[in-house]
């Protein structure tokens, strides 16, 4: 099936598509300004905090799965991408805080893959799914 069908025929599912894009999107913008911004300062500062943060990103994979399995996936998803949202918008107010939203984004990208998993499944399915009422 063409994605262009799939997008006219499913509302749901062309709202998920267009705020997952939307959400890598602007992840990698914020990561290569943000990149950019700790470069100015110090190029072992970048480092340090790149490795820590992808460290920490990959550790919390691991009960990130057991999270994701015990809570609501549609409203973990919406508060981590809500989170994500006022990270990117937090350096703002001072560059003081671009270390913290840097780790704190990119820990919550990390979320971001087991909290969706399967909802893709649940958006797609169609409103009228029961097969044994057809008239």
């Amino acid at each position: 099936m063409k994605i262009g069908k799939i997008l006219r025929e499913n509302r749901s599912f062309r709202f998920y598509w267009a705020s997952i894009s939307f959400s890598h999107i602007s992840g990698i913008m914020f990561n290569v300004i943000s990149a950019y911004i700790l470069l100015l300062h110090s190029p072992t500062f970048y480092s340090l905090v790149a490795g820590a943060t992808m460290l920490m990103g990959s550790l919390i994979r691991f009960p990130a799965g057991y999270i994701s399995d015990i809570v609501d996936r549609k409203r973990a998803l919406t508060i981590t991408r809500l989170s994500q949202a006022v990270l990117i918008l937090a350096p703002i107010v001072s560059t003081n805080f671009i270390v913290v939203s840097f780790v704190g984004f990119n820990l919550l990208t990390s979320l971001n893959g087991p909290l969706s998993a399967g909802l893709v499944q649940s958006v797609m399915e169609k409103k009228t799914n029961n097969w044994w009422n057809v008239t």
